[in-house]
C-alpha cells in the first residue's frame, strides 16, 4: 500500500495576516448579509416542511380510522 505524497503548507510571503483580516472585514457584511438571505430561505422552507407534515399525519389519520372502520366490520 503506497502512502499519499504529503504537502509542504508555506505562508506566502506576499500576503501579511494584516492584509487577510482586512480582506475578511471587507467580506464580513457580504457574509453577514448572505447569512440572512439564507435564513429566510430556510425558513420558507421549514413553513412548507411544516404544512406537508401536518398534511400527511391528516392522511395517517384518515387511513387508520377508515382500517378500523373495515376491521370493526369484517368480523362476525
Amino acid at each position: 500500500m503506497t502512502t499519499p505524497r504529503r504537502r509542504i503548507l508555506r505562508r506566502n510571503a506576499s500576503v501579511s495576516p494584516i492584509g487577510i483580516s482586512r480582506q475578511n472585514s471587507e467580506r464580513l457584511p457580504v457574509w453577514q448579509a448572505r447569512l440572512e438571505q439564507e435564513r429566510k430561505t430556510f425558513d420558507r422552507w421549514l413553513t412548507r416542511l411544516k404544512r406537508a407534515c401536518n398534511v400527511v399525519e391528516k392522511q395517517r389519520q384518515s387511513i387508520a380510522r377508515l382500517e378500523r372502520r373495515i376491521a370493526a366490520h369484517s368480523q362476525p
